[in-house]
């Protein structure tokens, strides 16, 4: 690991970029630079986008192997194979419904990674020893996850990496999250779509579609929902998303949980926009209850094949 300060500007960085409203893959590019400051891992980041109602994977993003189909078309095949038919450790799955949501495999399997099925097909063959992977929770959701990797020649991920890998984790899950989100609000229109608000920096409506009208009419006490007037909080959210961009104002998630009139919970987060533009985006969607209150699923670190 790096020095301290050089970790806390990593880490202060990743919370920022998360909620400026950048797209997908200049959100992860932006995230992968700060990741290379803090520590070393052999290629290119694999980042996974996942459906947090299924925990599917639904993407894959790796910049090395987006110059080779062919290689691409086999790694994701071997991933979804492993994911979804064998037993192993550090799965998806099982780290986001873990108390930790990142590991390394070193670590999973006591020192002997030749225990796990991901190893000797996804890992040995392309010259790679250390594995660390993470899932990207946030409200109880999974939205994303990555995959970190090492030579023989390098030393194993310790605690420190985990650690720093963890902490960013819920901010990744929101930075992923409102991307796909702002690409698909005109789109999506299904019952737990989300909705989407754009206000300009003197506050006035810019864009607002129908299924945020949908939601605000769900709140509680939301007045008389339109453009020229919108409930309190949504001011709020997108007044604390500038604060916050501004260096002002926490560097925490800029969201609230608001309750709604048929006993459900809304999320309400808020995003800025880099460049030109100053005004900021307010994306109201249905709570997910959190997956491990329930029942306590088993450690992905208690497998034993």
């Amino acid at each position: 690991m790096r020095p301290v300060e050089a970790v806390e500007r990593a880490h202060t960085e990743v919370v920022r970029v998360a909620h400026l409203g950048l797209d997908l893959l200049t959100f992860l590019q932006r995230t992968e630079e700060q990741l290379r400051r803090v520590m070393d891992y052999e290629g290119a980041a694999c980042f996974f986008t996942i459906d947090p109602a299924t925990l599917l994977l639904t993407g894959h993003i790796n910049e090395d192997l987006a110059r080779d189909d062919e290689r691409r078309r086999a790694v994701n095949l071997g991933v979804a194979n492993n994911e979804y038919r064998e037993e192993d450790y550090n799965k998806f799955a099982s780290l986001a419904r873990s108390a930790s949501t990142a590991g390394s495999l070193a670590e999973a399997t006591e020192g002997r990674p030749d225990r796990s099925a991901r190893y000797h097909q996804l890992i040995r063959p392309f010259g790679l020893e250390g594995e660390l992977r993470a899932a990207f929770v946030a409200d109880g959701g999974c939205w994303g996850g990555i995959a970190l990797f090492r030579t023989s020649d390098q030393p194993s991920f310790d605690q420190g990496n985990q650690r720093f890998v963890e902490r960013i984790s819920r901010h990744l899950a929101e930075g992923i999250r409102t991307s796909l989100v702002l690409s698909s609000a005109d789109r999506d229109t299904g019952a737990e779509a989300p909705g989407l608000i754009l206000l300009d920096d003197a506050a006035r409506v810019e864009g607002l579609n129908s299924n945020a009208t949908r939601w605000l009419e769900e709140l509680i006490d939301p007045g008389t929902p339109s453009p020229d007037s919108l409930p309190e909080v949504i001011y709020a959210v997108a007044e604390q998303a500038r604060t916050a961009n501004a260096g002002f104002g926490s560097h925490g998630p800029v969201r609230h949980r608001v309750p709604t009139r048929t006993g459900g919970w809304l999320i309400i987060h808020g995003t800025v926009f880099e460049g030109g533009k100053k005004g900021a985006a307010v994306i109201i969607e249905p709570a997910r209850a959190p997956r491990d209150r329930a029942t306590p699923p088993r450690s992905p670190r208690a497998f034993r094949p």
